[in-house]
């Protein structure tokens, strides 16, 4: 029984090398962004709105909103798009407008049928955002000094339409860091494979773009809303990367597995 045992532990490993190795060697192929270094050589950075969707974020999206606002790009917008919140998040975002008046609020009361609550507050979003580029992300994410310009530019010196990236993620527990770093794994998979991505967290378009491809009109009862924005721009044939943050952006994930089921019950 041992003698099988380490028969079949000793292929499994094999068929974990040979993946892995497989997996690696594709990554090298395709246009990962890596939190490169911003050249800022003569770039004329184009306007840039922000959306953030709020549903009862009241315990994040004062620091979230900030470390936006407060970054040095010569063009921006951020527009919070309070979704139905029954917590502070109204008043904490409308104590912040006071302070940046750069900050657009839209407040959302009620769901119109052949919508999803998410979906439709970006689409709100996006009717009020007036930049030649939109960033699409959560309430919960944190940005740091120079992400904005660092991601635009590397866009700009390499054309593309479409900019998605994985976030930086701080946890609890070892069984957990395992669940995220396999969630990762499977995530960059896809991409790999369907040659298409979208993060939630933060999907960079052209609003150029975003129109052709039919915007969240399209996935308005999409569930995973970031992933069906990425598969439209590359069916539409637009140029899209993914990549990582690299100390760019970052998000808190749930304490326990129970609490983020909870998280994506709410989404």
């Amino acid at each position: 029984m041992n003698v099988l045992f380490l028969v079949l532990a000793s292929i499994n490993v094999v068929i974990w090398v040979f993946y892995g190795l497989l997996f690696f060697s594709n990554l090298k192929k395709k246009p990962i962004f890596r939190g490169s270094d911003c050249s800022d050589n003569g770039i004329v950075y184009p306007s840039l709105s922000v959306i953030i969707p709020a549903c009862n974020e009241e315990e994040s999206i004062r620091q979230a909103i900030s470390q936006l606002l407060d970054q040095d790009y010569p063009d921006l917008e951020v527009i919070v798009v309070n979704d139905r919140s029954t917590d502070r998040t109204g008043v904490v975002v409308e104590e912040l407008k006071i302070k940046y008046p750069q900050l657009k609020v839209v407040n959302i009361t009620d769901l119109p049928p052949k919508w999803l609550g998410k979906n439709h507050a970006i689409y709100q979003g996006v009717k009020q955002a007036s930049g030649e580029w939109i960033l699409f992300t959560d309430a919960d994410v944190m940005f740091s000094p120079d992400s904005l310009k660092k991601t635009v530019s590397y866009s700009l010196e390499n054309s593309l339409d479409h900019l998605t990236i994985s976030p930086d993620i701080t946890y609890k527990g070892f069984f957990y860091g395992g669940f995220i770093s396999f969630f990762l794994i499977v995530v960059t998979g896809l991409y790999l494979s369907s040659k298409s991505a979208g993060i939630g967290a933060f999907n960079l378009i052209k609003k150029s773009t975003y129109q052709e491809i039919g915007g969240y009109e399209a996935i308005a009862m999409q569930p995973v809303d970031d992933y069906s924005l990425g598969k439209l721009v590359v069916k539409k044939g637009y140029k899209q990367s993914f990549g990582f943050s690299k100390g760019l952006i970052s998000v808190k994930l749930f304490n326990n597995l129970f609490a983020m089921m909870k998280g994506i019950e709410k989404n």
